[in-house]
């Protein structure tokens, strides 16, 4: 499991869904794969996450579609959600 995914996995409680595209922190693809989680408790635990990938045609990078020649920065690509 990568390192972001664990130490969400431990602080996350009840009502916690979260949402994460970022390629490094989050161990995506690039930043237009939306991933969307939400942990399912029983008796406090933490038993498995309903999960949906979400793929975005733009994410509002510096170019229409987020996936523009020349970008040297991934912040060009657009919204990034660890």
């Amino acid at each position: 499991m990568h390192p972001c995914s664990k130490n969400m996995v431990t602080t996350l409680g009840p009502g916690g869904p979260f949402i994460a595209n970022d390629p490094h922190a989050a161990g995506g693809t690039h930043l237009p794969d939306v991933n969307l989680a939400q942990p399912v408790f029983v008796d406090g635990e933490t038993l498995w996450f309903c999960l949906q990938y979400c793929p975005h045609a733009d994410i509002g990078g510096m170019a229409p579609g987020s996936m523009a020649g020349g970008m040297s920065e991934i912040y060009q690509e657009g919204l990034r959600s660890p």
